[in-house]
């Protein structure tokens, strides 16, 4: 690039092409089952900026358009749970990814994509396993997260398209997975941003 051209690039008549995602969360607990993520915008209903980074209840705002090539799944936990039970925890948390299903949901139109969290988050293999004995080896094949989906169709979100993803929990989540504050599971639509400057 000339030396004269370093003062452009930061603005363009066109508006902006960037990498994104938007993302949204809830926190794990006994009820609801099923939760329609993306309909609460930061600064709503106590959302903040960790939670969330939808500016629009439930649709893409006006003068963008999101072409979703990955959906990321995130699990942060918040019991005290974790530290001390092993394999017991574990194995809960295996069964609420199996028998928790992802839906990609646009009014008017089937799911655009329904699977199951342990599909979402990558593990092939849910048996948890400790070793019994110090330097045991493990019996079983270990799963090998990933946390991210990759779309072979990219999901296109034009400007004011409403749509949600729904998380259903096939059985209710185990109480130790959500304790006093809950565990979070958090969703992320990667891909393409474009938007008016």
């Amino acid at each position: 690039m000339p030396l004269q051209n370093l003062d452009r690039g930061t603005h363009a008549r066109g508006g902006e092409v960037m990498d994104w995602t938007y993302y949204d969360s809830f926190n794990v607990a006994a009820s609801p089952l099923a939760r329609n993520m993306f309909q609460t915008a930061v600064g709503q209903s106590s959302k903040t900026l960790d939670q969330t980074n939808m500016t629009a209840n439930g649709l893409i705002p006006t003068g963008q358009r999101l072409t979703i090539h990955r959906i990321k799944m995130f699990y942060i936990s918040q019991s005290s749970y974790w530290a001390s039970a092993g394999t017991a925890i574990i194995q809960k948390w295996y069964n609420l990814l199996a028998f928790s299903t992802f839906e990609f949901k646009i009014p008017g139109k089937d799911s655009l994509l329904t699977l199951t969290l342990q599909e979402l988050l990558g593990p092939a293999t849910l048996c948890a396993d400790v070793p019994t004995v110090s330097g045991d080896s493990i019996r079983f094949i270990q799963p090998r997260y990933s946390g991210i989906f990759p779309l072979n169709k990219p999901i296109i979100l034009a400007e004011n398209t409403s749509f949600g993803c729904l998380i259903t929990h096939q059985t209710a989540p185990d109480s130790t997975l959500y304790g006093t504050t809950g565990d979070i599971i958090k969703i992320g639509l990667n891909g393409i941003l474009e938007r008016k400057s």
